[in-house]
């Protein structure tokens, strides 16, 4: 549904919105973030301390008698012990005081967390979360969002072994909802991309041979879904293109230690023309993917659709060279 990413000292790193559902096995991760009413683990019907337990059998009340570490006095949460054979490796649950308006705080207060558990060597690579505080502590999704995503950027910017966060939300209505107070966070115009002939080819070019290249999993999200989409946004388009662009100049794991897309395209062995088309995804990449904050007026200088099919030619050029170094067929 919506997507922001973020350059850091390890690559580009991805926030993104998505309509599924947590208990369904499509969203396996490290640690699983949700929120309950201060000491109450109750199993309200329609809530997904209800569905884990009736769909996987957790039992929230259970676990907290046996806690890893408890952050309860300073952060308002507490991570649970290894899950085992679960889609979640551990819980993070927020606790939240029963009719108090200090959801935003408590939030923020609860990702600070976060780094400590990193920095004592358990994984936090993917984390997901549901819409926190929204469902039984009654708040307003919109009230929600910034704190999330502007704490949720904060710790991909920060933590090298975090790689990207899953905000998912089951009702599709309220995930559109959700969407739109994303892009009123970050600034965002709510422009679509003119889907021209030129483009769809060239969008089907690009997923064909995505997955000939069997970048599926590090695209998903693209080409099973915005790459089909009639509604596409530049924001999407920007963090295909750049994570094409990284994934391309990066392809050989050792050869770079510095994370430094602009530098290590300058210094890649690749011909002149090749790097001028890295270098425009990567451009066009950071101008329509990245958070940003303040709202930017209208300018000459925005982009139009022509500017979109000279962006998706060159992605699309660069991974025909990728098939073809690879020698594909």
């Amino acid at each position: 549904m919506n997507n922001v990413s973020i350059d850091s000292s390890w690559g580009v790193k991805t926030f993104r919105l998505t309509n599924g559902d947590l208990v369904s096995g499509e969203f396996p991760c490290d640690i699983l973030v949700l929120s309950v009413i201060e000491g109450s683990y109750l199993k309200y019907q329609g809530s997904l301390v209800c569905a884990m337990h009736e769909k996987m059998g957790l039992d929230i009340g259970e676990l907290v008698k046996d806690i890893d570490i408890d952050f309860r006095r300073v952060c308002n949460c507490w991570l649970s012990r290894a899950l085992g054979e679960c889609d979640f490796k551990r819980l993070l649950v927020i606790e939240f005081p029963y009719k108090q308006n200090r959801s935003a705080e408590i939030i923020e207060q609860a990702f600070l967390a976060i780094p400590i558990i990193a920095a004592k060597g358990i994984p936090v690579s993917r984390i997901c979360m549901p819409m926190l505080s929204a469902g039984i502590q009654k708040q307003h999704p919109e009230d929600i969002v910034r704190p999330i995503l502007e704490s949720s950027l904060f710790l991909l910017e920060n933590i090298e072994k975090l790689h990207e966060v899953f905000f998912v939300e089951s009702n599709k209505e309220r995930c559109g909802v959700l969407s739109d107070a994303m892009d009123t966070t970050l600034g965002r115009k709510k422009t679509l991309i003119n889907n021209t002939d030129n483009i769809v080819s060239l969008l089907r070019n690009i997923k064909f041979n995505i997955r000939k290249l069997n970048l599926a999993e590090e695209m998903t999200g693209f080409t099973d879904h915005y790459l089909d989409s009639e509604k596409l946004r530049p924001q999407d388009i920007g963090i295909m293109c750049r994570k094409i662009s990284e994934s391309y100049v990066f392809r050989y794991p050792d050869t770079f230690s510095d994370r430094d897309l602009s530098k290590k395209i300058q210094e890649s062995l690749v011909p002149v023309w090749v790097k001028s088309h890295l270098h425009t995804m990567r451009i066009f990449g950071n101008l329509n993917a990245h958070a940003i904050f303040n709202p930017r007026p209208k300018t000459l200088y925005d982009c139009t659709t022509q500017d979109y099919e000279i962006l998706l030619s060159a992605t699309a050029r660069i991974l025909q060279l990728w098939c073809d170094e690879k020698q594909i067929t």
